[in-house]
């Protein structure tokens, strides 16, 4: 069939026609399926080929931590079949070793096309990024995880959204998500989300988000922490400002042409066709923000911390010099992209404290121990600490005197550094047990979903559906999860 590349181009309602493009691939689906007779259960093709979708190669520390960890279980435990996962790939910033072996696609064209010619060469869709039902980045991104999911399910294949985020969605997105993730199976990675999914009437299972397991490589950031000026003996305090402001995107089809014509990308650019937003207004808020961060950072100075400003994802590296810049003497500044994934996890390991607007700088700082404290800009961070009783230690994004409670909070927090250190090792195991339980689910969703799928040899446990663990994750498991059988395999089997 002809492409639908120009009528999205020249769509005056873009990611409405994105929308209607993905429900009616969704239907020819449907109709090949009825014509094809492969209604319910149907044989699995030799390969075992999911298509994992997510927001991995584009220097997104927390996305690509979940899926280092998803594939390490899926290796684990897609080990009795011919397991052969393809990513559809975000762009080409591939820093860890799971990374390697996986076939990635790096050029989809346009997804609704991308689907009708390319799904049925897949055995279903894991949809793998965290932020999976909201409105507040892209109507559109969530809409691809949905609409892939969606065309897997309708051709009867396995469609699953793993360790998934819903939050608010603008009512035409919650109607697609509604439609077309009817017969899928959503893991929820927190209660409010479940409740959410629920509420829609979707089919879901409690889970976790996957990246509580994670182990970064040991002493991998300890280079760049002395080439920052660190002393090895300084409390390390890190530091992880965003742009909270500037959501959701927005596509807009004439800036993009004026910027191709002019050979100039526009400062709110974000890729071809989509903008951040932008007003007066959010310049105020987030100037207010960034002041936030820089008396946070002077008071940490006075206080014998060595502040280390991270930026998780490349797009932070803008905010994280927005914040040296208010200072008198600029802070160190380490940027996934310019910095491995490894040295900013580590980092993150090796702190004292950590000050983050990234919901994965937070969960691999707790799953640490690291006292952290949430500036958050929508519920991911909220729900993580609120569901946790660490209500304490969260901020709005917004709030005024912000520098000043950000300081209170910091003062504070120092007293009850074992306490939250025993607090954080409880959810740690809590979560990584229930990211165990998410891999006998999609086990038994493969088989219910495909009739010959083989059954798997492993204990029906959740401690035998996790990947091999490092020895600190083993001892933490050990500690607060009495009934875990942990694996004797070392990390990076």
């Amino acid at each position: 069939m002809p492409s639908l590349l120009p009528e999205f181009l020249q769509s005056s309602a873009p990611e409405l026609t994105f929308l209607r493009h993905m429900e009616e691939g969704m239907d020819r689906a449907r109709q090949r399926t009825v014509r094809r007779t492969l209604a319910g259960r149907h044989s699995q093709a030799p390969v075992f080929r999911p298509l994992l979708l997510g927001y991995n190669g584009a220097a997104n520390t927390g996305a690509d931590v979940r899926v280092i960890e998803m594939l390490r279980q899926f290796r684990r435990i897609f080990g009795h079949v011919q397991f052969e996962p393809v990513l559809l790939a975000s762009g080409t910033h591939f820093d860890h070793a799971q990374f390697e072996p996986l076939r990635k696609l790096h050029d989809t064209a346009y997804f609704p096309d991308f689907l009708s010619e390319s799904i049925e060469d897949y055995t279903g869709v894991i949809a793998c990024e965290g932020s999976m039902f909201t409105s507040t980045f892209s109507d559109s991104l969530t809409g691809m995880f949905a609409g892939g999911m969606g065309h897997a399910a309708a051709l009867g294949h396995l469609s699953v959204g793993y360790g998934a985020e819903a939050a608010s969605m603008t009512a035409p997105l919650e109607k697609f998500v509604k439609s077309a993730c009817g017969k899928s199976l959503i893991v929820a990675r927190n209660s409010d989300s479940l409740r959410k999914l629920q509420k829609l009437g979707l089919r879901t299972r409690p889970g976790a988000d996957p990246a509580w397991s994670f182990e970064p490589a040991k002493q991998a950031d300890l280079a760049m922490l002395r080439q920052a000026g660190w002393n090895g003996t300084d409390r390390v305090a890190v530091l992880c400002p965003i742009n909270p402001f500037c959501w959701p995107l927005v596509v807009d089809m004439k800036r993009a042409a004026a910027a191709i014509r002019h050979g100039v990308r526009e400062e709110r650019q974000h890729d071809a066709i989509s903008f951040h937003s932008w007003s007066e207004e959010a310049a105020q808020k987030y100037a207010a923000y960034l002041s936030g961060f820089a008396q946070l950072a002077r008071w940490l100075r006075q206080r014998g911390y060595f502040p280390v400003l991270v930026g998780m994802q490349d797009i932070d590296k803008a905010s994280c010099e927005d914040v040296s810049g208010l200072l008198d003497g600029a802070l160190p500044v380490c940027v996934r992209g310019s910095n491995s994934i490894d040295e900013i996890t580590g980092v993150l390991h090796r702190a004292a404290l950590i000050v983050s607007s990234r919901y994965h700088a937070t969960v691999i700082g707790m799953s640490a121990g690291t006292p952290c404290i949430g500036v958050s800009m929508d519920s991911r961070i909220d729900r993580l600490f609120s569901e946790n009783e660490l209500g304490d230690w969260l901020l709005p994004c917004h709030a005024e005197h912000l520098g000043e409670m950000l300081i209170d909070r910091a003062a504070r927090i120092e007293p009850f550094s074992d306490a939250l250190t025993d607090r954080y090792g409880r959810l740690a195991a809590q979560q990584i047990r229930a990211f165990g339980q998410m891999g006998l689910d999609v086990m038994q969703e493969a088989a219910d979903t495909y009739a010959d799928f083989p059954p798997s040899p492993l204990p029906d446990r959740w401690d035998a559906y996790l990947p091999p663990l490092s020895v600190r994750v083993e001892k933490l498991l050990c500690r607060y999860s009495s009934d875990a059988v942990v694996n004797t395999e070392r990390y990076g089997s």
